[in-house]
């Protein structure tokens, strides 16, 4: 049931990322300009020691809290800790119907609708990160993050499950 979980939000993120369709080649040329200036002026060689110990301190406690909500089933607060982009990510017709069509949802015949039925009928009952801890983060800017928590497999393997992407918007963390 866990790995379904995450491979179901790994397929949503991925197919809702391809959503936004080709861009002319004017666009296309920006943005990659946009990128070569923005890894020019970043890389996480670059954060140092401290830096990443505080804002894995700043994350596991966000994380922390983000698992007690879920625990209560605090819809306000979860969405709270959403940003923006990200909710309406979860809330477009798109997204949710492919969520009402994955088989969980089918077999118990239930239809996703909104947000909130996305909350209450995937986010609180598949729950499985919340058992997870922090083990590591990987900075993609100076307020981006992508969480991560480590396990051995049976073949006595690491592996790294992503737990979640992070931005810090307005001196907070939200899941993005």
């Amino acid at each position: 049931m866990r790995f379904g979980y995450f491979l179901f939000i790994i397929i949503i993120i991925v197919s809702v990322s391809c959503v936004s369709g080709p861009k002319n080649l004017t666009e296309q040329e920006t943005v990659s300009t946009e990128t070569q200036e923005d890894t020019a002026v970043f890389s996480a060689a670059n954060i140092s020691q401290e830096t990443y110990d505080s804002t894995m301190v700043d994350v596991q406690r966000f994380v922390e809290e983000l698992n007690r909500l879920i625990r209560m089933s605090n819809y306000d607060a979860w969405v709270a800790a959403l940003s923006k982009e990200y909710f309406e990510e979860i809330s477009s017709p798109e997204t949710l119907r492919r969520a009402s069509e994955s088989n969980a949802m089918r077999t118990r015949n239930i239809t996703i609708r909104n947000a909130h039925d996305y909350f209450i009928n995937i986010v609180v009952p598949a729950n499985s990160r919340v058992n997870h801890r922090v083990d590591e983060i990987e900075f993609l800017s100076e307020t981006r993050v992508m969480v991560y928590s480590l396990r051995t497999n049976r073949e006595g393997v690491t592996e790294k499950l992503l737990l979640y992407d992070l931005e810090k918007i307005d001196n907070t963390w939200k899941i993005n």
